[in-house]
């Protein structure tokens, strides 16, 4: 019974550890929805097959400029192959438009656009 309390708290730990280090990774922004644009990936060109792409412009103090791009303003992006792609860029209107404002997450890391924060997580601060 010992070694099995043992083993489940050593379990427990390990998993705290892993959410953790899972979290770590992400920068989170609190702050005004103040702007969404919405484009496709080569909008230089027309293409039917191209990817959407959406930046959420956030206003916070927290928000730097995106790997170090230069840009002035923060923002993230997300794909619309993304999952969750419709349920973000319905959140971020609906913040917007109300002017609540929201807590997002962003990887760090700068895949979509060289100018923007790649999207982790959204939810209404308020």
């Amino acid at each position: 019974m010992v070694n099995y309390l043992i083993r489940k708290m050593l379990f427990c730990s390990l998993c705290v550890v892993l959410a953790a280090s899972a979290q770590a990774d992400t920068v989170k922004v609190k702050g005004q929805v103040m702007d969404v644009m919405i484009f496709a990936s080569n909008y230089q060109s027309y293409s039917s097959s191209d990817v959407g792409l959406a930046n959420i412009y956030i206003d916070s103090p927290e928000m730097k400029s995106p790997c170090e791009s230069g840009a002035t303003s923060g923002r993230i992006a997300i794909s619309s192959d993304h999952p969750l792609f419709e349920s973000v860029v319905s959140m971020a209107f609906i913040a917007k438009t109300t002017g609540k404002k929201v807590e997002m997450w962003h990887t760090g890391t700068c895949t979509l656009r060289s100018s923007s924060w790649d999207f982790a997580l959204i939810k209404f601060a308020e």
